[in-house]
C-alpha cells in the first residue's frame, strides 16, 4: 500500500522555520555541556524508550494516538530531536524505503532541499538513513525503520550552523532507542491511519489545497465512516468551496 506518511514529518518540521536567528555564541556552544539524562524516557502509550539529552524540554502529544514526543533544545530554535512510533503502513521494509524514494524526488524541487537516503541499521532492524538540508536554514538527520508490526521515525533537526555541535550527543541518544514490542491490533492500526488522514487534510487546508484534503478526508472515511473529524474537515471543506 503506498502512502506519503514517511516524509510527511520532515516537511511539517521544516514549513516552521524562522527567517533569522539571533543567539549568543555562548549559547550556541552550550553542546560542551551537553550529556544523556539519568533516566530514560518512557513513550506513555507503550511503544518506545529512549535516554534524551539532559536538559531538553520533553513536549509530548497526549491527544495524538502514536507514540509521538519532541525534545527541544532549551535555548536554540528549531533545534530538536523528535520521535514517532506507529502502526506499520508498509508491507516490507522494500515499500518503505521505495515510498521515501518518490518522496524524497518530490521534495527536492519543492524546498529546494538536497536530500540523501542511505541503507544502515539501528538495533537488529534494517533501516534508511536520511538527511535533508535547505541551504542556509536547516539540516535534518533522520531514520525510519519498521519492527514488530510498527513503523519508526526518528529525526533530528537544527538550524545549519549548530547541527554538527549537537550530532554527537544526539546520535548517542539515538543509540538508547528501544521499540516496545507489543502487540498492534486493528484499532490500533486504524486509529493511526485515521489520525494520519486528519493530520494530512488539515495540512492540505492551510495551505488551500481544497481537493486534496478533501481526497485525504474521503480515504479517511473509508477506513472509519463515523469519524467525527473527518466529517467535520468535510463540512469545512464544502463550506469554503461554495
Amino acid at each position: 500500500m503506498k502512502n506519503s506518511k514517511c516524509f510527511s514529518f520532515i516537511l511539517l518540521h521544516l514549513l516552521i522555520l524562522p527567517s533569522t536567528f539571533s543567539l549568543d555564541l555562548r549559547e550556541a556552544h552550550s553542546f560542551q555541556k551537553q550529556t544523556l539524562s539519568a533516566q530514560a524516557y518512557v513513550d506513555p502509550k507503550g511503544f518506545f524508550t529512549i535516554f534524551p539529552p539532559s536538559g531538553w524540554r520533553v513536549w509530548e502529544y497526549p491527544k495524538d494516538p502514536r507514540g509521538k514526543v519532541a525534545f527541544i533544545h532549551p535555548d536554540i530554535n528549531n533545534l530538536d530531536l523528535r520521535i514517532i512510533a506507529q502502526a506499520a503502513g508498509y508491507s516490507s521494509f522494500e515499500e518503505l524505503a521505495e515510498n521515501t524514494e518518490m518522496r524524497a524526488k518530490q521534495i527536492r524541487p519543492q524546498l529546494n532541499a538536497q536530500v540523501s537516503i542511505q541503507r544502515t541499521s539501528l538495533g537488529d532492524a534494517p533501516a534508511l538513513r536520511i538527511t535533508v538540508t535547505i541551504p542556509g536554514q536547516l539540516k535534518q538527520l533522520q531514520f525510519q525503520f519498521l519492527r514488530g508490526g510498527m513503523y519508526y521515525n526518528i529525526a533530528y533537526g537544527a538550524p545549519i550552523y549548530a547541527y554538527e555541535d549537537f550530532l554527537t550527543i544526539v546520535t548517542q541518544s539515538i543509540a538508547t532507542f528501544e521499540p516496545t514490542l507489543r502487540d498492534v491490533t486493528q484499532k490500533n492500526v486504524i486509529r493511526h491511519q485515521v489520525s494520519g488522514k486528519v493530520r494530512r487534510a488539515t495540512l492540505l487546508i492551510q495551505m488551500g489545497k481544497l481537493e486534496d484534503a478533501l481526497k485525504a478526508v474521503n480515504e479517511g472515511l473509508q477506513i472509519a465512516p463515523s469519524n467525527s473529524k473527518l466529517k467535520e474537515l468535510k463540512r469545512l471543506i464544502e463550506k469554503s468551496k461554495k
